[in-house]
């Protein structure tokens, strides 16, 4: 007998055809067999196969999801299966199939039609839809690495200081920014092309850039909100029972620093009276507690000194006495350290000018990007987006592009929700604005806020709260939490449980990204003694790691031979003696984007050769091949043979008899192959391509 899923009316729920739902999906909870259902549920109730849009991470997913719907298609023409989720699948695709023959789609012919695509191939369909009000023309074809069209564009705005025509608000602006980096030109372009690369993050900020007073009201709000909230979190998590102490030991300090005339930020608790609160007022005081209580790492001061306001003494020393009563929890010294990289509430005048000068320049860098774009006959994927949403118009000044596509969107599933970024949310926003509540349209979104890793992208997990509470547009969302965890086996399930529940907030904020941690419950039945085992390597050397990280990979493989290993690590520089080590062991390994071609010594080796052969004076090349493998030269033997003359070339002295008398017999005899096999490769060199 099996086991029943525990979430099964979750997963059976989310197959409602007329409700729009946002799922929440952990690790190994088959969000993508999901994912696989809802689409064939929906395809037996739709006219048009066109009608459903999935839109996934990458073209791989999208391909897999279209492969595992063909064949599910598959599937159902044969015997029903006995396994549950099997039997599940098996069923959905028998219906789909049924409005496939009875429609005449052909999708197992024509499985083009199925649209699973990319959030930039949505928005490619979307300004080809509408050329003209996208301002994109025909479309332009991507351009994957767009970086030297961004440098061609910040070059052309710094050129227009002394262009003809220019307006003085942008000359200005480019005066006073050359004026604030030293009359620094590159530094400038650089700063440009790098923001130009970025700008749907922060595009829709600048657009109004005659309202310089507005945008820096609401810029400083945003910095104070930002600030209350982690003070208020502060609050909250001090203790109660240290409050007064600490308050008598912060006026101690900041009353005999202000005697002495020290500066330091612990001054701004002279004169206390109150315990301070979470108001932007309190700031200063809260940074001069960071300082008595942490280092400058964040770290729990051992020791005070005259410095923190602690001079020597008896009044000093009891002081510090009842400084050490005081305990402060890792939550608490956490987020007093982060109050110090916190942005100040308030921008200086100086520091608001070049701000202001930068919202005048980045639209017209913009502008100078586009012209680019036109002349190269291409455009990156966030000028793609960018059409896209211009093609949907604006709330103001919508346009009918929803309504008029050459079938209109019915049913919208997204995958990977949670990475989705501000722009993305108000693309599909537009995208779906002209929807009303029981129209049959449905929204379905699937992702996990715990697996949110691409911020430095503009995602913005808080988005994701936001739909679950608010929905998207007009479209409420019913939320469902999936718990089931397929991949893992009990033990590694409940240790994740364990150590994640207290790495996450308490609680959820959707302006902060904080997400709380949801338990998962294991179907696997398969316990194992030990699943997660912990080797500590705090003091041993790097290349001590590498034999061990060898070892458990031999020990892997001896218990299951036919499974593979994967080696994580945070950074590629952390492979540098585990690459060599897995190499010297004889193992064969994949690693993609990690260890570079170029790096590889028979790579090497044969572009040693390949200049060797181009050049007859390149001397390092040559000395190289000498070294090489297929000659192995021995150190005392190359000494032999090039020492003493610099001004003639190695194939010269390599024909040279009086050289060739000075090494070994070994060497000699390495010498003639050589010299026989690249007299014939020089005597092409020239008629040959290379």
């Amino acid at each position: 007998m099996v086991d029943p899923v525990p979430d099964l009316e979750q997963r059976l729920q989310a197959l409602d055809h007329s409700r729009s739902f946002i799922v929440q999906a952990p690790a190994g909870s088959g969000k993508t067999e999901l994912l696989i259902q809802r689409f064939l549920v929906l395809l037996a109730h739709v006219d048009q196969p066109e009608a459903i849009v999935a839109i996934t991470f990458t073209r791989k997913a999208a391909a897999e999801m279209r492969h595992r719907v063909l064949a599910a298609f598959q599937r159902a023409s044969g015997p029903e299966p006995t396994a549950p989720h099997e039997k599940q699948l098996w069923k959905l695709a028998q219906k789909a199939l049924a409005q496939n023959n009875k429609q005449n789609w052909r999708l197992t012919k024509h499985p083009a039609r199925l649209r699973m695509q990319t959030i930039d191939s949505l928005c490619a369909m979307l300004v080809k839809q509408m050329p003209w009000v996208s301002r994109m023309g025909a479309g332009l074809p991507p351009e994957e690495d767009a970086r030297h069209l961004y440098r061609r564009a910040a070059r052309r705005t710094l050129a227009l200081l002394d262009a003809a025509g220019t307006p003085r608000a942008v000359a200005e602006a480019l005066s006073r920014l050359l004026s604030h980096l030293d009359n620094n030109a590159g530094t400038i372009e650089r700063l440009l092309s790098t923001m130009l690369g970025t700008r749907e993050q922060w595009l829709r900020h600048v657009k109004n850039p005659a309202a310089p007073a507005m945008l820096r009201e609401e810029m400083e709000s945003a910095r104070i909100h930002v600030v209350t909230c982690a003070l208020e979190r502060l609050v909250a998590a001090f203790p109660e029972q240290f409050k007064a102490n600490t308050l008598e030991l912060a006026r101690f300090a900041a009353n005999n620093l202000q005697n002495n005339g020290r500066a330091s930020t612990i001054v701004a608790c002279y004169e206390l009276s109150n315990f301070p609160d979470a108001t932007i007022e309190s700031l200063p005081v809260w940074l001069g507690f960071a300082e008595i209580f942490l280092t400058t790492a964040g770290l729990r001061r051992k020791r005070l000194n005259k410095n923190q306001g602690f001079p020597p003494g008896k009044a000093g020393h009891a002081a510090k006495e009842q400084w050490k009563d005081i305990e402060l929890d890792a939550t608490v010294i956490t987020l007093l350290h982060e109050l110090r990289i916190l942005p100040r509430a308030r921008f200086e005048d100086g520091q608001w000018t070049v701000l202001a000068s930068l919202m005048v320049l980045l639209p017209v860098a913009v502008d100078q990007l586009r012209l680019v774009f036109q002349e190269q006959r291409c455009a990156d994927f966030a000028e793609i987006a960018i059409g896209a949403q211009a093609a949907l118009g604006s709330d103001a000044e919508p346009t009918n592009l929803a309504n008029t596509l050459d079938c209109p969107i019915q049913h919208l599933l997204i995958d990977e929700f949670q990475d989705t970024s501000q722009s993305q949310f108000d693309l599909l926003t537009r995208l779906i604005r002209d929807w009303r509540p029981g129209d049959g349209r449905t929204v379905f979104l699937v992702g996990d806020p715990m697996q949110s890793i691409y911020s430095f992208r503009e995602a913005e997990v808080g988005l994701y709260l936001q739909a679950r509470k608010a929905g998207i547009g007009v479209v409420k969302l019913d939320p469902i939490t999936l718990v089931t965890n397929f991949r893992s086996s009990p033990v590694i399930v409940e240790w994740v449980n364990q150590t994640f529940c207290d790495a996450f907030p308490d609680s959820e904020d959707a302006f902060t990204g904080a997400v709380t941690y949801e338990r998962s419950i294991p179907f696997r039945a398969d316990f194992s003694a030990s699943a997660v085992l912990v080797h500590p390597f705090l003091a041993a050397t790097f290349e001590t790691e590498a034999e061990r990280v060898v070892s458990i990979i031999d020990e892997a493989h001896a218990q299951r031979p036919r499974e593979t290993v994967a080696v994580l690590v945070l950074a590629r520089s952390h492979l540098a003696h585990i690459v060599p080590a897995l190499r010297r062991s004889g193992k064969k390994f994949r690693a993609v984007e990690i260890e570079a071609l170029g790096e590889r010594p028979v790579v090497r080796d044969l572009m040693a050769l390949t200049h060797a052969l181009l050049h007859p004076g390149n001397r390092v090349a040559w000395l190289s091949i000498l070294r090489a493998p297929w000659c192995g030269l021995t150190l005392k033997d190359l000494e032999a043979l090039v020492s003493d003359e610099r001004d003639i070339s190695i194939w010269d002295l390599l024909q040279h008899p009086a050289r060739q008398e000075r090494l070994s017999s070994d060497g000699s005899a390495r010498i003639d192959r050589l010299v026989l096999i690249l007299c014939d490769a020089l005597t092409q060199r020239g008629r040959l391509p290379v």
